[in-house]
């Protein structure tokens, strides 16, 4: 892993700096993928996982399931040999059990970087859930936790859905919390779904309360499929896009409003670009003030993880497209975020610097 050198600029905008600290990080990739449907063959009586077995809809057999299993590798592998680093941690969605994990994670080229699991099974009536990989090397788990949540629908029953996956641990030799998440989706329309996502929000916002806690001023990093963009009502129950109202509330900060602004997506749906997938985090992440700092954030939209043709040109190569196997990666392409930790407490270089900022 390579280090790198930062200008701290202490989270202010000059057009002048005379004098500019320059300070030595190691950088951690932090990437989250939705999988879209990472299903094993065997039918489980206890969920609706029908469609994705050898006699349901789609014939999902072996040998799609292993072109699935390696197809997502690949797009890992690819983001890895880009940004120089493999990821220290993924968070995952639409995962259907542990042992698709065990497989994506011993099967394929991901092998060699012994990836570990952190699962459990959830409610949800599809049998998906969220998960988080990471390398043990960087990585050193503390606790972890299915967050529960009963759901409420538009006529007032409880409606299952995915749990929030709650994750503290020590990346580097500091505790750092995370939470992984897949709020409810559209299905039924945006608006009749709202109340289900804010719902969720709710809840995601009390975990990090909660987290806050029991560990003052905490790390805190939220990822996941929101099924909302980064403005919609129910991010703005926890997240806020502007970095100086972020330093001063508690509130967490999007790192992906900047891209949304710039019309980039990671899943296209009807002619247009949707950021679902995005990183929250805390303001002593974006202050300098805490023990790591975030860099950047981007969505891996590498040509290879691209329709080449048609209609959907440009949207994530999918592994089914008009009912037909296609062999692709996912509907969602992968997005990633750099955290840094300094290598030492003090600046080792001060650079006396002309330039714009």
């Amino acid at each position: 892993m390579k280090s790198i050198y930062l200008s701290l600029l202490f989270g202010f905008t000059v057009t002048c700096l005379p004098a500019q600290t320059v300070r030595e990080y190691q950088p951690y990739l932090f990437v989250f993928y939705n999988l879209e449907n990472l299903f094993d063959t065997k039918d489980d009586p206890e969920t609706k996982d029908d469609e994705r077995t050898p006699q349901g809809r789609y014939r999902w057999s072996e040998k799609k399931y292993l072109t699935k299993l390696h197809a997502i590798a690949d797009a890992l592998m690819k983001l890895g040999k880009q940004k120089e680093q493999m990821p220290s941690l993924i968070g995952l969605a639409e995962i259907e059990n542990r042992k698709v994990l065990e497989d994506l994670t011993t099967l394929t080229d991901l092998s060699a970087y012994n990836y570990k699991i952190i699962q459990f099974d959830s409610p949800d009536e599809r049998g998906i859930d969220v998960a988080l990989l990471y390398q043990p090397d960087h990585f050193i788990v503390n606790n972890s936790v299915p967050a529960r949540q009963l759901m409420h629908n538009e006529y007032g029953y409880i409606d299952e859905t995915r749990d929030q996956l709650v994750v503290t641990g020590y990346l580097s030799g500091t505790l750092l919390a995370i939470v992984v998440v897949h709020w409810p989706s559209r299905s039924g329309g945006r608006q009749r779904s709202n109340a289900m996502r804010n719902q969720a929000a709710f809840r995601t916002s009390g975990i990090v309360d909660s987290l806050r806690l029991r560990h003052d001023q905490i790390p805190v990093i939220v990822t996941g499929d929101f099924n909302d963009n980064p403005k919609d009502n129910s991010l703005a129950v926890i997240s806020v896009c502007d970095k100086v109202r972020a330093q001063k509330s508690d509130k967490l900060y999007n790192l992906m409003c900047a891209l949304y602004n710039k019309g980039i997506g990671s899943i296209g749906y009807r002619d247009q670009w949707h950021l679902f997938d995005q990183f929250l985090v805390s303001h002593n992440m974006i202050t300098g003030s805490g023990d790591f700092l975030y860099w950047k954030a981007g969505v891996f939209n590498d040509m290879s993880l691209q329709q080449s043709a048609g209609r959907y040109r440009s949207y994530p190569k999918r592994s089914y497209s008009g009912g037909r196997f296609t062999a692709g990666y996912s509907d969602h392409f992968p997005i990633y975020m750099f955290l840094l930790k300094p290598v030492s407490g003090e600046p080792d270089v001060v650079r006396n610097t002309q330039q714009d900022q």
